[in-house]
C-alpha cells in the first residue's frame, strides 16, 4: 500500500564567527578554523521482471576551532517496488562539542526525523550531556556519552507524545590498516513511554585519498511502537563515500 509522505525540512545552518588575533612579534596566532566532511550515495535500480529503486544518501559537514567541534548531517532513504513506496525516511541533525581537556567534553545535539513506515510523521530530539574518551590510540578510539533532554513525536494517526529522556552512547573506531577501518556507533534514548535504540556497524575500504566504499548495517528499535508497526527496522547498505 503506498503511503503519501509530506515532510517539510528546514535547512540546518551552522555559522561560526572567527576573530583572528593581530599579534606582535613572538605572539602565537589563533588556530585556524578547519572544515571537512563526507558525502555518501547508494543507488540501485532494477528493471525487467522486477521494477524497484533504492536511494540511500548522506551528507556530513564538520568544523573545528580551538575547543569547539561542530557537525551537521542530513540523511535520506527511499525504496520503491512496482511504483509502491516501501520505505522512506528523512533525518537532519546537528551537534556541538566543547572540549574540557584531552579526554572530556560537553555536547549539545538536536535531531529531526520523519519516518511514516516506523509509525511517526515527525520526531524532534534535544540532548545535552557529557562525553569521555576512554581509549585514544593511533589506530583505535572509544568514546562514551551520557546526557538528558526531551523528545517530541507526532504519530501518523494524529496523536503526539512529549517526554523527557536520558541518553547513553558509545562510539568506537578501529583503523585496521592504511586503507580500511571499522566503526560501531550505538546509543540508547530512554523515555517514560518509549526507549529508542540505534546501532550502526560499518566497514570502510579506501579506493584513493578521497573515495571509499562502505558496507554498513543499521538497527533501529522502538520499545513501544504504534499498533500495526514492528519494533525493529534493519538495513544493510553499500555506499560510495567522498571525503572533502
Amino acid at each position: 500500500m503506498a503511503v503519501a509522505h509530506r515532510c517539510g525540512l528546514g535547512g540546518l545552518l551552522v555559522v561560526l564567527s572567527t576573530a583572528p588575533l593581530l599579534a606582535a612579534e613572538e605572539t602565537d596566532e589563533a588556530p585556524a578554523s578547519q572544515w571537512g566532511g563526507a558525502a555518501e550515495l547508494g543507488f540501485i535500480m532494477n528493471r525487467g521482471n522486477t521494477d524497484s529503486d533504492s536511494l540511500n544518501a548522506q551528507l556530513r559537514v564538520e568544523n573545528s576551532r580551538d575547543k569547539w567541534r561542530h557537525r551537521a548531517e542530513a540523511k535520506v532513504l527511499r525504496i520503491t517496488e512496482e511504483d509502491t513506496t516501501t520505505a522512506e525516511s528523512y533525518e537532519v541533525s546537528g551537534r556541538s562539542d566543547y572540549l574540557l581537556d584531552d579526554n572530556d567534553y560537553l555536547f549539545g545535539s538536536l535531531r529531526y526525523e520523519s519516518d511514516e513506515f516506523a509509525g511517526y510523521d515527525r520526531r524532534t530530539t534535544e540532548v545535552v550531556g557529557y562525553g569521555h574518551q576512554f581509549l585514544k590510540r593511533e589506530d583505535m578510539h572509544l568514546k562514551g556519552e551520557f546526557g538528558a533532554g526531551g523528545r517530541q513525536t507526532k504519530f501518523v494517526d494524529g496523536s503526539d507524545d512529549d517526554e523527557s529522556i536520558v541518553r547513553i552512547g558509545l562510539d568506537y573506531k578501529w583503523q585496521i590498516s592504511k586503507t580500511s577501518s571499522f566503526s560501531e556507533v550505538v546509543y540508547v534514548e530512554h523515555g517514560s513511554n518509549n526507549t529508542y535504540t540505534e546501532s550502526v556497524t560499518a566497514l570502510t575500504a579506501k579506493i584513493n585519498n578521497s573515495l571509499a566504499m562502505k558496507v554498513s548495517y543499521t538497527i533501529k528499535d522502538n520499545s513501544d511502537p504504534q499498533p500495526g508497526f514492528e519494533n525493529t527496522d534493519t538495513r544493510t547498505a553499500i555506499t560510495l563515500v567522498y571525503d572533502f
